[in-house]
């Protein structure tokens, strides 16, 4: 309900404002506009929200527009720009703030704009520049860049006598970090390349720092060029408009706060009052704001409220009307806290925590304070309820003692039982993984043994079978035709047997990798499987030959195989691909074909017995390998296995160590 309290306070805020407000998003869109805004626009709320700022805006203006919401959405800070308006020629300053919104995780997700009007400030300010430059305006004369003439409004601004200025060079009160520009600056308006007056600092000779507004002419005097000088002390208008920054970020901040938070000037007399001070003093902001408010409202009695201390810069008399009480915030500089109980306030009382914290401007000057207060009642209520909970708690808390302290024991001996369990079960995989590295390690080894058999045996058994055959069929007479073609017809079948034997024969031990290097021998499988089951595939495939051991280069020729065994039994696919890739210290590999697919997490969820020993197998090898396999599969879209294997590390210090001889 308070929520719903402020939303609508702060909405009627923004809608009592003589100021232009309105949210806009990174596309410089309309998102809210207050009436006023809606006034100077001449047009409906439905006609303007949701649509971009060009709309309505000249060209220039919305540039300037897009490129201020730009700078403020990346560096997320608040930005002031001073604007005139083509429709009326009026002169707007206008500020920037991003908009966090609750649930964005802190990004921020539009931009406030508020926009005042400052015409009559200008104007006022030119009038001003007018009637100084016309009646005590500074002027002076430089030739051969030293003073020559100087009227005695310039003498009262440097503090100097004409004396002491006169023959002296021109940039002698200019100070020091500022004579560069002046000299820049003075340049570009003599020679025409800037019309309008330039600001910097002087230094009197006091040594007192004074802002100086100039403009300079080329003239003839006494026969010679030289500088003609004007200038005016800019220097309070130079503080009003800090003040004005410090009063207007000073609004802000109090008006924004959902706590109860006032703001006094030098004089003690309020400048600030938000609503929810309203609510818990019941005086209303506009009784409120111009006087001196005293604390007979919280304390019964008239006294001075902590920020009047701070203010005029008491802090030693705050013991004496908080003794005890108070304490320097751990949060801000010069600000103090206290709680304090005050009966009069509600039903039985409230508790409030008041913060208050002196405002400075840019020079360091205290130039008023900001008091805030939270109701802290349920706060107070909550810690009596607890420490009388805590009371009763301590009285079970020897009862359980000793219960705790069995069942300590009992938990410790589970947990010691688990330990060891867990290092069993721990020490069960490392020996299932290392029996499973020995059965490869094995079957690689009869696989090799066989297939020496196959070749050298079998291979040579059938070869001699073919020899004979081939004796046979020439020893024919031509009237044995019959026969030999019945011997052709075998010799046919004799060598299908002897490429079926050496095809068995590689697959069992490819041998091709110690003859072709691996990319190479996987560029041959490829082929070769396609030519025999008639699938297209893609190759893109780097030279890593000298990247594995002899060993590692075996398990990725296997994976590949049973990958392409895969395809050939259950896929249905028409074409696949294949990419090997070296990537720094590690070479991905990845087979994707479009078959029929399969349902991946189904598949896995199976026991092994029934999901066969093929993906088990791949799994193994990869992470024997040192890697990590992914299987990705929709059905009806294909199937894609990746994985990424690290390149021996010996065989990196060898291509180093050749990269660096080279």
């Amino acid at each position: 309900m308070k929520k719903v309290q402020t939303e609508d306070a702060c909405f009627a805020l923004v809608e009592s404002t003589s100021d232009s407000m309105y949210l806009v998003d990174e596309n410089c869109r309309y998102l809210f506009i207050n009436s006023q805004h809606l006034s100077r626009l001449g047009m409906s709320k439905a006609d303007i929200i949701g649509r971009p700022y060009g709309d309505f805006h000249s060209p220039e203006d919305t540039k300037i527009f897009a490129e201020k919401v730009k700078q403020v959405f990346t560096t997320g800070k608040s930005i002031q720009h001073e604007h005139q308006s083509a429709r009326d020629n009026r002169y707007f300053l206008r500020t920037f703030s991003p908009v966090r919104e609750v649930g964005s995780g802190g990004k921020f997700t539009s931009l406030a704009v508020v926009s005042k009007d400052i015409t009559e400030h200008r104007r006022a300010e030119e009038l001003y520049k007018t009637l100084a430059e016309s009646s005590f305006a500074a002027v002076f004369i430089v030739q051969d860049g030293k003073f020559c003439f100087i009227n005695t409004s310039a003498i009262a601004y440097a503090g100097y006598s004409a004396e002491e200025l006169i023959g002296q060079d021109s940039d002698i009160i200019v100070h020091p970090e500022d004579r560069e520009k002046v000299k820049r600056l003075s340049k570009e308006m003599l020679v025409g390349a800037r019309n309008a007056a330039f600001e910097f600092r002087m230094v009197t000779k006091q040594n007192d720092i004074r802002w100086i507004s100039q403009t300079v002419t080329p003239i003839q005097y006494g026969g010679r060029p030289a500088i003609l000088g004007n200038a005016i002390d800019v220097t309070e208008l130079k503080q009003t408009q800090e003040a004005l920054r410090e009063s207007e970020r000073l609004h802000d901040i109090i008006l924004g706060s959902p706590f109860p938070a006032f703001a006094i000037g030098k004089d003690h007399r309020v400048v600030h009052w938000n609503k929810a001070m309203e609510e818990l003093s019941g005086i209303k902001a506009e009784e409120a704001i111009g006087t001196i408010q005293e604390l007979s409202v919280f304390y019964g009695t008239e006294r001075p409220c902590m920020a009047y201390l701070l203010v005029d810069e008491l802090v030693e008399a705050i013991p004496k009307y908080y003794a005890g009480e108070y304490a320097k915030s751990s949060f801000m500089e010069e600000a103090y806290e206290t709680t304090n109980f005050f009966p009069e306030m509600g039903e039985g009382g409230r508790w409030l925590r008041f913060t208050a914290t002196a405002v400075r401007d840019s020079k360091g000057d205290v130039i008023g304070a900001i008091e805030t207060l939270e109701d802290i009642t349920e706060r107070k209520q909550a810690e009596v309820a607890i420490h009388k909970a805590h009371e009763e708690l301590e009285s079970r808390v020897e009862e359980r003692t000793e219960a705790l302290r069995q069942l300590n024991i009992e938990l410790k001996r589970e947990i010691d039982e688990r330990i060891l369990a867990e290092k069993a079960l721990r020490e069960s995989r490392e020996e299932l993984q290392f029996l499973t590295s020995e059965l490869i390690t094995a079957q690689e080894n009869e696989r090799r043994r066989i297939s020496r058999e196959l070749h050298d045996e079998l291979g040579q058994s059938l070869a001699g079978l073919k020899i004979h055959l081939v004796a046979i069929e020439e020893k024919f007479r031509r009237d044995q035709q019959t026969l030999k073609k019945q011997c052709q017809r075998l010799l046919s079948y004799v060598d299908e047997i002897i490429e079926n034997v050496r095809r068995l024969s590689r697959d069992l031990s490819p041998v091709s990798l110690e003859l072709m290097g691996l990319s190479s021998s996987l560029n041959y499988l490829f082929s070769d499987f396609s030519e025999h089951h008639h699938i297209d595939c893609t190759l893109d495939i780097d030279k890593i030959d000298n990247l594995f051991s002899k060993q590692s280069q075996i398990s990725i020729y296997r994976i590949f195989q049973e990958c392409l065994t895969n395809i050939a039994r259950h896929s249905k696919a028409t074409h696949y691909s294949v990419v090997i890739k070296e990537q720094g210290d590690h070479v991905s590999f990845m087979v994707q074909d479009n078959g029929k697919g399969f349902n991946v997490k189904k598949i896995l969820a199976r026991k092994t017995s029934q999901r066969g020993i093929g993906i088990a197998a791949m799994q193994e090898r990869v992470r024997m390998l040192g890697g990590l396999l992914d299987i990705w599969s929709r059905e009806g879209l294909g199937t894609r296995i990746t994985y990424n294997i690290p390149i021996d590390t010996i065989k990196i210090i060898k291509r180093s160590a050749i990269s660096s001889h080279s």
